[in-house]
């Protein structure tokens, strides 16, 4: 690993977040733990506000599934940031982390009538629909509340983004948006609204997209959908998406995006929303593990970590790669191929194979690079493996974020 502009880079040959030594936050803390860069974090966003521009007065709604540690909330709050929920589990995080409910954007397709009213109560910017039923819903539950709702229509373009098929969701097989004939039977109800305002459209195609056409694409469909609108169109939410580099592959800066985003929406009089996760939190944690055995099969060895799937669930979900870093540079440049491994009884917890290391002992620190999305809010207590900290650094010093569970924690809920 070579220095980054994400946080993390090698001084004096060893590991560091910021100006803290990566061992430090090990001996300190533990491991397994994920290690986060509180300024490269703010750095990101700062990166995407400015290439988005100021002409559409286009607001950042972070995808709160991606991390909702109310810490990394309140960051991004304190940076201009709203929330985009998909529960109301999300919904009391943002509010714990102080983001105001006209900064929110609740997003999901199974909105159930408790998460609807806690929403409405809540005052949130928009709910983005995604059925009849549910705008229906929001309707008799307003009216009752003797409230307003602002919801968006989400659209299903039928756009295939060219990622892994459990992170696409704007084909027309998938569960998620309107399709043509939905719209046009939501549009018969229009006359019947009383409590709702449909003010907007919203589209989301899927995760870890790298090139450009897929979101030209998207959300060309999403503006002749608002233009062929039988209500005033005024705000436009384009979803996120963006991915990021886990192994080789060619980056699609936040900085392209953003004057992909100013390009395709010129001259046009929306207001518009986006909500990044993984391509602002991703590259800015790390998952900090230690080994705990090794063993030799053939001319392959395994390296057996004190991190497993239940810490680190991606790449036994979705056969993603998360690139290794020494927390200690080796000395030596003999290489050779080990498999990283953890220590849950199933053969799917590999984080990855033939990965060429040099011989290491007992106690040697590992960290997994861009792992601030999706890891430790997909982590289990699967085997009874209590799940593990958070550390956010800032300078030289560092805050734990959350504690490591413990034993009693594993059961808490089952005296």
């Amino acid at each position: 690993m070579n220095k980054t502009d994400d946080g993390f880079s090698y001084l004096s040959g060893a590991l560091h977040c910021e100006g803290v030594p990566m061992a430090r936050i090990a001996e300190d803390v533990g491991t397994p733990t994920y290690v986060y860069s509180r300024n490269a974090l703010v750095n990101r966003v700062r990166r995407l506000q400015t290439a988005l521009g100021t002409e559409n007065a286009c607001q950042i709604y972070f995808a709160v599934k991606a991390c909702s540690n109310i810490h990394i909330l309140e960051v991004l709050r304190s940076a201009g940031c709203g929330a985009d929920i998909v529960s109301s589990g999300e919904l009391f995080r943002a509010s714990v982390a102080q983001i105001p409910g006209e900064l929110v954007v609740f997003s999901g397709i199974g909105k159930t009538e408790k998460e609807i009213s806690e929403g409405l109560k809540a005052g949130i910017h928009i709910f983005n629909v995604e059925s009849l039923a549910e705008l229906l819903t929001i309707e008799r539950l307003a009216y009752a509340a003797g409230t307003k709702a602002r919801v968006a229509l989400r659209v299903n373009p039928n756009v295939d983004a060219k990622t892994h098929p459990y992170i696409s969701t704007g084909l027309k097989k998938n569960k998620f948006g309107l399709a043509p004939s939905e719209l046009r039977e939501i549009y018969a109800h229009l006359e019947k609204l009383r409590a709702v305002n449909i003010c907007g459209l919203s589209c989301h195609i899927g995760s870890q997209i790298l090139n450009e056409a897929p979101f030209v694409k998207a959300w060309k469909e999403l503006i002749k959908t608002a233009q062929e609108a039988p209500f005033d169109v005024t705000y436009l939410d384009l979803g996120g998406g963006l991915g990021i580099r886990y192994q080789r592959e060619k980056e699609y800066s936040l900085e392209r995006f953003g004057a992909l985003v100013q390009k395709t929406f010129k001259g046009l009089n929306y207001k518009l929303g986006i909500e990044p996760g993984r391509s602002i939190i991703g590259p800015v944690g790390m998952l900090l593990s230690q080994l705990v055995v090794t063993k030799k099969r053939g001319s392959r060895g395994f390296y057996i970590l004190d991190a497993g799937m239940n810490d680190l669930l991606r790449p036994a979900l979705y056969g993603a790669t998360h690139l290794v870093s020494l927390v200690e540079l080796p000395k030596t440049r003999k290489f050779s191929p080990v498999d990283l491994v953890g220590p849950v009884c199933e053969s799917s917890d590999s984080f990855q194979t033939g990965v060429r290391l040099p011989a290491l002992k007992a106690g040697a620190l590992l960290a997994f690079g861009n792992a601030g999305a999706y890891g430790m809010t997909m982590s289990s207590q699967y085997n009874s493996r209590p799940r593990p900290a958070e550390v956010l650094v800032d300078g030289s010093s560092y805050q734990v974020i959350r504690t490591r569970e413990t034993y009693a924690d594993l059961i808490q809920r089952e005296l």
